[in-house]
């Protein structure tokens, strides 16, 4: 008989990030030749971050550039996704805060991978297409193929961006055998109790965590016990992990192809920016 108490459950912890990890996108999740970012850096050494000081941001940005709107855009995500990603992952020994924390990183950085996804198609996607760059038709085939990734999960990501992303609005998780969302999840947690405090005339001090912690149950109103709760979280994280370190690095390389190209940055002596065609070969940006 499964457990129904939710009390603490056992949600999977962090085992590391590193390429070698459990976390590493599976191949089968990209469709076609070309495979993600993250999927290739086995064939290649990693180069260290770039840093960039006293950087200008109407010389970065300049208003009559017309990339200029979704590039800003893009760089708001891409903060938002670097800041929500390492919150993915629970501690070793976590403790209620941890748990909650745990579901609004999740909740949050969904919201984000849509975001970018939205710019992806809208904005970016249109301005690479009539590009006659080897390297800008390798990014955007890459980029398509991160929209795709997105999309294959659209059933299980849009009911946790709609419900409680973008939004806290439960209703948009209704189904035939859940229609009433609210009364499914608050009786499936009809066990959990806990300390809550209400600040009064200090607000800051308000705290329902210890009852809140679950919100993501408010988008999944099946999950009914912690088994299933602990499998919602884990199944979001692998999905996280693998789009969202795709997504950062193309929004990285768009944003630093546009720096270096404007001049708005000086790529260090040496420094080649490529990308990889179809075929898995480098291709330099100095081919464009």
């Amino acid at each position: 008989m499964p457990r129904r108490s939710f009390d603490a459950p056992t949600v999977g912890k962090r085992k590391g990030t590193r390429r070698g990890s459990s976390l590493r996108p599976k191949a089968s999740r990209v469709s076609g030749k070309v495979a993600l970012p993250s999927e290739r850096a086995e064939r290649r050494e990693a180069r260290p971050p770039l840093r960039f000081d006293n950087v200008n941001m109407l010389k970065m940005f300049p208003p009559e550039h017309p990339d200029t709107p979704w590039l800003l855009r893009l760089m708001i995500i891409r903060d938002d996704i670097g800041f929500e990603m390492p919150g993915i992952f629970l501690p070793k020994e976590p403790t209620i805060d941890d748990f909650w924390k745990l579901s609004y990183f999740q909740r949050r950085v969904v919201n984000s991978l849509y975001e970018a996804r939205h710019v992806f198609v809208k904005d970016v996607l249109p301005h690479l297409k009539h590009s006659r760059s080897r390297a800008v038709k390798a990014r955007a085939i890459e980029i398509a193929n991160v929209v795709k990734a997105i999309d294959e999960e659209a059933d299980f990501l849009k009911p946790l961006r709609n419900a409680v992303g973008g939004h806290v609005e439960p209703k948009n998780a209704r189904t035939n055998t859940h229609p009433d969302v609210e009364s499914a999840v608050v009786n499936n947690l009809r066990l959990l109790s806990g300390t809550i405090t209400i600040g009064c005339d200090e607000p800051y001090t308000t705290s329902f965590r210890s009852l809140s912690r679950h919100s993501l149950m408010f988008a999944c109103p099946a999950v009914d016990d912690d088994e299933k709760l602990k499998a919602l979280h884990d199944r979001l994280r692998r999905i996280v992990y693998e789009v969202g370190v795709d997504v950062a690095k193309v929004i990285d390389f768009l944003i630093l192809r546009h720096a270096i190209a404007i001049g708005a940055v000086q790529a260090p002596k040496g420094f080649k920016m490529v990308t990889w065609d179809p075929n898995g070969r480098a291709v330099a940006l100095a081919e464009e």
